[in-house]
């Protein structure tokens, strides 16, 4: 059996090389989809503008509010990517802001250490 952070790698080399039909596979035969991580591959989609690929993550249950492993929360790539339809459906999964608090404190400098600062503008 694949671990979890085995096969969010996989996800997330395929959501970069856009391989949509593969990461369909992959999502449809992995039996542990609700603690598989995808916030950096839902993350790398919104900041590509892959509306396919977009819409075939978000079909899936899986887990978009861990901060383990991902460098920014889904909810703040959505909000940042002005997407509201993308937020709205990261709740009805089941995502919360609970989960988040430790970026609701987080400093300028600290944020800045991140190297994916698209959360700042």
């Amino acid at each position: 059996m694949i671990r979890p952070s085995e096969m969010r790698k996989i996800i997330e080399g395929l959501v970069t090389s856009s391989d949509l039909e593969t990461v369909k596979f992959c999502l449809e035969i992995y039996p542990q989809k609700p603690v598989l991580c995808l916030t950096s591959a839902l993350t790398h989609a919104l900041n590509e503008g892959n509306e396919e690929m977009i819409k075939l993550l978000l079909e899936y249950k899986v887990d978009y509010t861990t901060l383990k492993n991902c460098r920014i929360p889904a909810i703040h790539s959505a909000l940042t990517a002005k997407r509201l339809d993308i937020l709205e459906k990261l709740f009805e999964l089941g995502g919360t802001l609970d989960k988040y608090r430790v970026w609701n404190y987080l400093s300028l400098r600290q944020a800045m250490r991140y190297k994916d600062k698209t959360f700042l503008l």
